[in-house]
């Protein structure tokens, strides 16, 4: 009864305490509940009631996310740490369509901080600019956005 309304609130206010803080995805909010102690039950109505006022937003989180990181990392490198946070693929997908993403500026910069300039890239010896290109795509740029320099 009054105790566990009590629990219940204090969850909630937990998770708004989280959300002022920075934003937090719905999962990475229930899994800070439930290691805090609070039963998946209560963690799962407190989230509902902050839900009701649109404090969790994944796809804005996303949003924020993906343009917080802009020339630093692969789309492809940010999807994968969205998914791990508990994003579903369609808020990824939204948020990435709606940003305008284009990895060629990570790329350009990647290739600018290594090298100096563009110029300095082209001019690498084979075996650098081939060590080069399989770093970026281990970090999840796609060969055909690399090709682009290599012209």
């Amino acid at each position: 009864g009054e105790l566990m309304k009590k629990v219940y609130r204090l969850a909630a206010m937990t998770a708004m305490e989280l959300l002022v803080r920075r934003d937090h995805t719905r999962q990475e909010l229930m899994r800070k509940l439930t290691a805090r102690g609070y039963s998946e039950e209560i963690a799962r109505k407190a989230l509902e009631y902050v839900d009701s006022y649109n404090y969790i937003d994944d796809e804005r989180y996303a949003a924020e996310f993906i343009a917080s990181r802009r020339g630093r990392e692969s789309l492809a490198s940010l999807k994968k740490k969205l998914r791990e946070r508990g994003l579903s693929d369609d808020d990824i997908e939204r948020a990435a369509e709606n940003s305008g993403w284009d990895d060629s500026e990570g790329i350009r910069r990647a290739i600018v901080k290594r090298f100096g300039s563009e110029e300095g890239f082209a001019e690498a010896d084979e075996e650098t600019m081939l060590k080069f290109v399989k770093s970026l795509i281990s970090r999840g740029y796609r060969y055909q956005d690399i090709r682009r320099f290599l012209l």
